[in-house]
């Protein structure tokens, strides 16, 4: 009682000192922290690591059930205790105001009892609270079933919705800003549907999210801000925009892909810890196995080595040798090297996909020197004999539970969380035989999300397949070289604030949605926790970054609070080095890797630099010149 007592007698001293800081700080991070089970238990050891990453906003979930369980009846216990440790340790609170309820019941079918909610929350945390958002994501998800997709009709019920929520909060507290819904699609209708309903006094901020793993963001962010702010001044709405959600998760291979590879491979003969094993390690195709996601080495702990080959090898590989080639855990695969894998295949070989629809998806390099991530189709499945079906009708689109192993494979015990994309024997020629690994099983039925495709004829060889989405995006390392990318790219931009998603990974199975965070399920640090420290230390709270592309090579530069010169040097490319003959003006003071580990100063003002997608910062100089070798 008196915790809950003393937040609502804060001093006025304590009170300003918060406003300041929400005024001058743009450094915000996503968590949970009312949430029992999620990270209550844990919140304030949570929040000190916030701070100790120079993070001083929160944005959490303000859950309409659980405030107001009942018509008039409203329990602010838990949210006053941890806003208050909030608080204690200088830490902003940016509120979303949720929109279900129970059952079918929401904000647009009980619209008088969440205004209701929305008055009587944002009164209570008066001086407190200064920011709300109205409602996480409206454009997606359950919304969008609500509407039918009809995402017009969505985005105008919600512009509707909002001139109601606007001066419900304001009653509460006239001093707050509201926020427009956190759009998690730049490019959806719901935007104008909305802005169509003359909303432009009823938020304070514009919202929006993006997420990323293997497009580059420096492509990606630039091109949909645009769209979001032609559409802003088509309708005459000149507020500041926030980006509430941004990230990469960071999940692990499904557990059922991870042992039923290795046991795929016994069962074909092959000793994935002899050194049997092919890796892809082409820098000039930058064409990696463990792109993004370094999944060989959990995968294969004993693996004396691999031998390790360019796209370019395949053709002459012997398949006694490299008994089976490895392909990244995105799935991709160059459609020029189709040949060549087929040739292997003839001899023998073994190809493993960990993921995704084969052969659908490859990198293609641009005129501009860039690898970009090209959608394409399910012909080739037919010219390797493979069968792939996406669930439809009574299927869930996920399974999480209900897996048989595979007649073949009694002792594994498959987990995780997998789509309803499973494999069939539609393309099977007469001397190919199909092992399932395992499979989901849903109404009496068998789905095999994983198997061994014997193939034989003019092929000969072996395809081990797992079809359904992966659900990373990236491993720990890669996700700490995107945070500073995206970084950059949303605050040159002009974005005011910028929250990243999240700060704790709550989940331990290999679930996407649990493992966005910075933070591992214990708090330990990843490296993208070392990442954001250092990129807030190098940007500050009040420079805006310069950023410029010249194909592959992004060169940003800006003035920090202090008064140096920083500069931030990358390329777009993932392994492919750029080599560039550097020069500077003036003298370099420090120089730092993306995770803020000091890097060798160089002697004299000219120098070579090999360029890869891991940030570079550069302290002090006047100015740097760059030309390719």
């Amino acid at each position: 009682m008196i915790k809950k007592a003393l937040l609502f007698i804060i001093t006025a001293a304590t009170a300003l000192l918060s406003q300041a800081d929400r005024m001058d700080s743009r450094w915000g991070v996503a968590s949970h922290p009312v949430r029992k089970g999620w990270e209550y238990e844990m919140h304030e050891k949570m929040f000190d690591g916030i701070r100790e990453c120079g993070i001083n906003n929160l944005r959490v979930d303000m859950d309409w059930p659980a405030i107001n369980p009942k018509p008039g009846i409203y329990n602010f216990s838990m949210y006053d205790e941890v806003i208050w440790a909030a608080k204690s340790r200088g830490l902003s609170w940016l509120g979303i105001m949720t929109g279900g309820l129970w059952g079918k019941e929401n904000a647009y079918n009980c619209r008088k009892r969440w205004l209701d909610y929305l008055e009587a929350t944002s009164m209570r945390y008066l001086g407190n609270v200064e920011e709300w958002e109205v409602i996480n994501e409206a454009d997606w998800g359950s919304w969008r079933r609500l509407f039918d997709n009809d995402f017009e009709k969505l985005g105008a019920e919600y512009g509707k919705l909002l001139k109601d929520a606007y001066p419900a909060i304001k009653k509460g507290n006239p001093n707050v800003r509201v926020l427009f819904t956190g759009i998690a699609d730049m490019y959806s209708k719901f935007i104008e549907a909305a802005f169509k309903q003359g909303i432009e006094n009823s938020f304070d901020a514009m919202n929006v999210h993006r997420y990323y793993g293997p497009q580059a963001p420096e492509l990606d962010f630039t091109a949909a801000f645009e769209n979001v702010r032609n559409l802003m001044k088509k309708y005459g709405i000149d507020k500041p925009v926030w980006v509430t959600e941004t990230g990469s998760n960071t999940a692990p291979l499904q557990p059922a892909t991870v042992a039923g590879i290795p046991l795929a491979l016994k069962k074909l003969g092959i000793d994935p810890d002899a050194g049997e094993l092919a890796i892809f390690e082409d820098r000039p195709e930058n064409y990696f196995t463990n792109y993004m996601y370094d999944y060989t080495g959990y995968m294969f702990p004993n693996a004396k080595d691999f031998i390790r080959i360019r796209l370019s090898d395949i053709e002459r590989l012997d398949a006694q040798k490299a008994k089976a080639i490895l392909l990244p855990a995105d799935g991709t695969f160059p459609r020029k090297y189709l040949g060549a894998l087929r040739k292997y295949l003839s001899k023998g070989g073994t190809v493993v996909i960990p993921a995704q629809v084969p052969f659908k998806n490859e990198f293609v390099q641009s005129k501009e020197n860039i690898f970009n991530l090209k959608y394409g189709n399910t012909n080739e499945l037919k010219n390797f004999r493979l069968g792939v079906a996406t669930g439809g009708g009574s299927l869930p689109k996920k399974f999480s539970s209900g897996y048989e192993p595979g007649e073949e494979f009694p002792e594994l015990s498959p987990s995780g969380v997998y789509s309803s994309t499973y494999l069939t024997t539609d393309n099977l020629g007469p001397k190919d035989k199909f092992i399932p690994i395992f499979c989901a099983v849903h109404n009496g039925k068998k789905y095999p999300l994983g198997g061994i495709y014997k193939l034989g004829g003019d092929l000969n060889g072996n395809i081990i397949t797992f079809p359904g989405p992966i659900n990373s995006g990236g491993s720990e390392n890669y996700q700490a070289k995107l945070l500073p990318r995206y970084m950059i790219t949303i605050l040159s931009c002009g974005v005011e604030k910028i929250f990243t998603y999240s700060y704790h990974s709550n989940a331990r199975e290999s679930d996407s949605e649990g493992h966005f965070g910075i933070t591992r399920y214990d708090l330990s640090p990843k490296p993208a926790w070392r990442a954001y420290k250092n990129i807030i230390e190098m940007l500050g709270e009040k420079s805006v970054p310069v950023l410029k592309r010249d194909n592959e090579i992004c060169l940003a530069n800006w003035t920090r609070d202090d008064g140096k010169n920083v500069f931030a040097i990358w390329s777009l490319n993932e392994y492919k080095q750029t080599k560039v003959d550097v020069s500077i003006e003036g003298k370099i003071l420090e120089m730092k890797n993306h995770v803020g580990g000091n890097v060798n100063i160089p002697s004299g003002n000219n120098f070579t630099m090999n360029l890869t997608s891991a940030m570079t910062f550069i302290v002090g100089p006047e100015n740097i010149y760059y030309k390719r070798k």
